[in-house]
C-alpha cells in the first residue's frame, strides 16, 4: 500500500501539519487524500464524522475543523480539549 492510499500515514501527515500550524501543508494533505479515503482520515486524526457520504461534503465538513486546530497548533484530538467560547 502506497502512502496515498494509507489512511494512517495520511492521518500522520494531516495531524503533523495541523499541529505545526501549517493550513497551507494541511489543506494541501487534505487535497490528496483519495476522496473514499477522507472520512476515515479524518477520523484517525481526531477531527468529527459527519454522515455525509461524498467526498465532497465530507471535505466540506473537515476544513473548518481543520482550520481550527491549526490556529491552535493541535490536531483533533486537541481541538476537542479546547473550550468552546460562548455565544
Amino acid at each position: 500500500m502506497t502512502v496515498q492510499n494509507d489512511p494512517h500515514a495520511l492521518a500522520e501527515q494531516l495531524s503533523a501539519a495541523t499541529r505545526s500550524g501549517s493550513l497551507s501543508v494541511a489543506y494541501s494533505v487534505l487535497r490528496a487524500v483519495p476522496g473514499p479515503l477522507l472520512k476515515e482520515v479524518g477520523l484517525r486524526s481526531g477531527f468529527a464524522a459527519d454522515t455525509a457520504e461524498k467526498p465532497r461534503d465530507v471535505m466540506a465538513f473537515l476544513q473548518p475543523q481543520v482550520a481550527e486546530a491549526t490556529r491552535h497548533g493541535t490536531d483533533g484530538y486537541g481541538l476537542r480539549k479546547i473550550p468552546k467560547a460562548a455565544p
